[in-house]
């Protein structure tokens, strides 16, 4: 049966010209050209790539990253063992980078706990940056969980953020879906479904 859904859509694809190539985890689509992670080569723009997305910036072979490495080394807290301290700038790195190439399929998303000013705010500003307002969304467990219509926000998005979470008691099961990799229904609001 499932084997049977993927033909159709395939061929419903295939007859409206609306097939799309699955992205390309290794190009990173900026505004002046798309970088092949693989090579290092940025290229121009072309019908041959297709994006619908993009990061906001030009991209540039400046090397110079002396306020994000302060950033990561006031987030590490240098009063951490070395090895956990390096573990923490790995750990940030990382999700940044999985965010921007949009690996979903890891099935793992970050939870910042911290004091006040510990520079978890900080963080969430340079991922948003990072990406990109456009690429960006904000919502909260319990609207994700009570809301129909929140789901549909985040659609084409590379970041989702939940700050400052209180204490919550509901399912998460959205969450759980988002993170599991599961399709999430979407529904706009003042739209019919389908619309």
């Amino acid at each position: 049966e499932h084997q049977y859904l993927i033909g159709v859509v395939n061929q419903l694809e295939n007859q409206l010209g609306k097939s799309r190539p699955k992205p390309d985890r290794t190009l990173i689509p900026f505004t002046n050209g798309f970088l092949n992670l693989k090579t290092k080569e940025l290229r121009k723009h072309s019908v041959e790539t297709f994006f619908d997305w993009c990061l906001p910036v030009a991209y540039s072979n400046d090397r110079e990253t002396k306020v994000i490495d302060q950033i990561f080394h006031n987030l590490a807290g240098r009063d951490a063992e070395h090895k956990e301290y390096e573990n923490r700038i790995t750990i940030m790195r990382t999700f940044l980078a999985a965010t921007v190439r949009g690996m979903s399929h890891l099935h793992k998303y970050l939870e910042l706990i911290g004091q006040s000013g510990a520079g978890k705010t900080t963080y969430m500003g340079l991922a948003t940056m990072l990406v990109g307002e456009k690429n960006s969304t904000v919502s909260d467990l319990r609207t994700l969980d009570e809301s129909k219509w929140e789901t549909a926000t985040f659609l084409n998005k590379r970041l989702v953020i939940f700050p400052d979470e209180q204490e919550y008691g509901g399912s998460g099961s959205k969450l759980k879906n988002m993170t599991g990799g599961d399709l999430l229904r979407y529904e706009p609001k003042g739209q019919a479904i389908g619309e």
